[in-house]
């Protein structure tokens, strides 16, 4: 009976097509039928499809991929550009900064052994000061100019500035650069132009490692060197001709050193000097001429190597007038005039950068 059942129902119900299992038993009454279902493939169920829960990829993704992949690519290249665009500019700048006020005409130096150091300004670049050179006048002048009643005359009869010792900060190569720029002036006391006559820079050497880097100092241009000239130069005259070196101790003295050609070493001309080239200086290197010691608020000494002989000195600065101060220098110093201030500005630049370093060491210590 119960496969008859079946039977009509599945010849009724057509749709989903059954499949039919007969089980034996014992009796023929005991016989058991199984129906299984099996879907339609026109059932609307949801057995009859497979649903995937993620969205089908799009054909245009592999077009997307690319052209992330290129625009992925260009961005170093991009960045690149820009880099080197900013240095160039940054060079372009430097560049155009570092020779604003250049100096083209050379000239003798003609400082004075006595003159007034001051600042330029206040405020250091780069750990470096400006300086102005002033002429020191005379008691005559002094009793002349209190004389004077018209002030156009006292303009014409004031202090003329000699010179500026300029740092240019940003020169890299040499390190550390200064030069001397003088001042020239007519008859009349009316300034006319300047010219370059001092180049001045720092050298490196092991020995900058316990104190500080040698300055080395040259004048630009001097008097044609021959014979006849050599026999009639006076001590400072004959200074120009050689190139200079300031060499430091620990505890920021000095030692002033000159390397001279051969015939200005020699003086005692003879016919034998005549086939020297007098462009070649002493093969025995620089020569140690006298010390320096003091500190940038009580002045500065300049002595001879036993310390025996003041070959001058500078005063006390005046804080409230740009650190003026004046400078004094004996004929028989075996040293140029312009060697003090040169010796005074790269003193504070060198005690200047020490304290800023030990500044910025303290404030990452704190943070």
């Amino acid at each position: 009976m119960t496969s008859i059942s079946s039977r009509n129902n599945s010849s009724i119900i057509k749709e989903p097509q059954s499949t039919t299992i007969t089980i034996p038993g014992n009796n023929d009454d005991d016989d058991t039928t199984l129906v299984s279902h099996s879907p339609s493939p026109s059932t609307n169920s949801l057995h009859s499809r497979e649903i995937s829960p993620y969205r089908a990829s799009s054909p245009s993704y592999g077009i997307q991929h690319d052209d992330f992949s290129l625009q992925h690519d260009r961005f170093p290249l991009i960045c690149i550009l820009i880099c080197l665009s900013l240095t160039i500019f940054i060079i372009l700048i430097v560049l155009i900064i570092n020779n604003m006020g250049v100096i083209d005409d050379n000239d003798i130096s003609r400082i004075p052994l006595n003159y007034e150091l001051s600042l330029k300004r206040l405020i250091p670049f780069n750990d470096r000061f400006d300086y102005v050179i002033n002429r020191i006048p005379t008691n005559n002048e002094r009793e002349n100019f209190n004389n004077i009643s018209t002030s156009v005359n006292k303009t014409n009869t004031t202090n003329h500035v000699l010179a500026e010792l300029i740092s240019r900060s940003l020169i890299v190569i040499p390190p550390g650069w200064y030069e001397v720029q003088e001042f020239r002036y007519n008859t009349n006391g009316t300034f006319t132009h300047k010219v370059l006559t001092t180049k001045c820079h720092m050298e490196f050497t092991l020995s900058s490692v316990l104190s500080a880097p040698d300055v080395i100092i040259q004048f630009t241009t001097h008097p044609l060197l021959n014979l006849n000239h050599v026999q009639n130069l006076t001590l400072q005259e004959s200074m120009k001709y050689c190139k200079w070196k300031i060499t430091w101790t620990f505890i920021m003295n000095g030692y002033i050193h000159k390397l001279c050609p051969e015939i200005i070493n020699s003086f005692n001309i003879t016919d034998g000097i005549k086939n020297k080239n007098t462009s070649l200086f002493d093969n025995q290197g620089y020569e140690k001429v006298a010390y320096f010691k003091g500190w940038e608020f009580f002045g500065f000494s300049f002595l001879s190597l036993d310390s025996k002989i003041n070959y001058g000195y500078t005063t006390v600065p005046n804080i409230l007038n740009m650190m003026s101060r004046s400078v004094y220098i004996t004929k028989d110093a075996p040293f140029p005039p312009i060697i003090p201030a040169i010796y005074t500005a790269y003193y504070n630049y060198i005690t200047n950068s020490r304290t800023n370093r030990k500044n910025k060491k303290k404030n990452k210590y704190n943070h």
